[in-house]
């Protein structure tokens, strides 16, 4: 924040705050970690005068999350979920699950065996937050192959009336 000030007439110019003795007009950038008041005192010969300013300083918001979805949140195991999210304020971002440090917006594509619940953790310097994905597995069903013929011979393929084939 930038204090700006003017004064006339004064013999002396301070600030509070460990600004001290300014000019009588003149501009500082001042950085509180907190909320502040200034005070600036103009005196001279027949006397004080006094004004202040305040400069209030806001936390940082919480991280949050803008989205948090599984699409599609249900699929049939051995298919392929797709994990979307996007935040605001945050400084990493962690999903569960072995996935681990990811972009603070982004996607990722699972293939759990079992229905699974993906925690996602945005943080910044006020804390985590947090919010969750699932995506539902269904069994599968099994895939039922049409029958095999392996091997089918008849031995010797060239017979008379009365003789015998061997089917192997």
């Amino acid at each position: 924040s930038m204090l700006d000030w003017q004064v006339i007439g004064a013999d002396s110019v301070t600030i509070s705050n460990g600004i001290g003795t300014v000019p009588a007009n003149g501009q500082r950038a001042v950085s509180p970690t907190q909320s502040t008041t200034y005070t600036l005192t103009a005196r001279n010969a027949r006397g004080e005068v006094t004004a202040i300013a305040r400069v209030i300083v806001e936390e940082q918001p919480l991280a949050q999350f803008l989205a948090c979805t599984a699409s599609p949140a249900t699929i049939t195991a051995g298919e392929a979920s797709t994990v979307s999210w996007s935040t605001a304020n945050a400084d990493s971002v962690n999903i569960s699950n072995g996935i681990g440090a990811v972009d603070r917006a982004g996607s990722r594509t699972v293939t759990p065996a079992a229905t699974t619940t993906y925690t996602l953790t945005a943080t910044n310097a006020r804390g985590p937050v947090s919010c969750t994905a699932t995506v539902t597995v269904n069994p599968g069903t099994p895939v039922v192959q049409p029958p095999r013929i392996i091997s089918f011979a008849a031995n010797p393929t060239t017979i008379t009336v009365g003789q015998s084939s061997t089917l192997t």
